[in-house]
């Protein structure tokens, strides 16, 4: 929400994904990506420090909405750690598409 600071400390981004200050901080950022696709035209990537907070990132938007105020914008991708080479070919082409 307006006036929350995207501190992505561990405080507010790994340690308790359940607590209040995680919750706010995946909610903003939900928030502040979805004003970036709603000026950009074309496609936006996002990269995350680690595979960890981007399943943090959308474990936390599949349960408060924030998935699909995303998908409200754009067609989202997530990469998967688990995805073989052609699996991640196939995204990376999809999105292009």
């Amino acid at each position: 929400s307006a006036g929350t600071a995207l501190d992505a400390s561990y405080k507010n981004a790994t340690k308790d994904p359940e607590s209040a200050d995680s919750k706010r901080y995946y909610r903003a950022l939900a928030k502040g990506l979805e004003g970036v696709a709603r000026a950009t035209p074309g496609g936006v990537l996002v990269f995350f420090k680690s595979y960890r907070l981007l399943e943090l990132a959308t474990a936390a938007w599949e349960a408060d909405g924030g998935r699909a105020l995303l998908e409200a914008r754009k067609d989202v991708f997530v990469e998967d750690r688990r995805l073989t080479g052609d699996e991640f070919d196939a995204r990376v082409r999809a999105y292009r598409e």
